[in-house]
């Protein structure tokens, strides 16, 4: 009789749909941090140009 250790098929199947998963959450997430940041940017300078003139 033969041992061979085989890995779950079906966490196989699952586990790159998890991985894929979370980095779209990270992408959502840092595209979130980068469209807030941007606005800061944006108010800020707008500030900056209407105490100017």
């Amino acid at each position: 009789m033969q041992l061979v250790a085989r890995p779950n098929h079906a966490w196989n199947v699952i586990y790159p749909f998890r991985v894929f998963t979370i980095s779209c959450n990270k992408l959502h997430a840092t595209h979130e941090i980068m469209n807030y940041t941007l606005r800061l940017i944006i108010r800020a300078t707008s500030c900056t140009l209407r105490m100017k003139s």
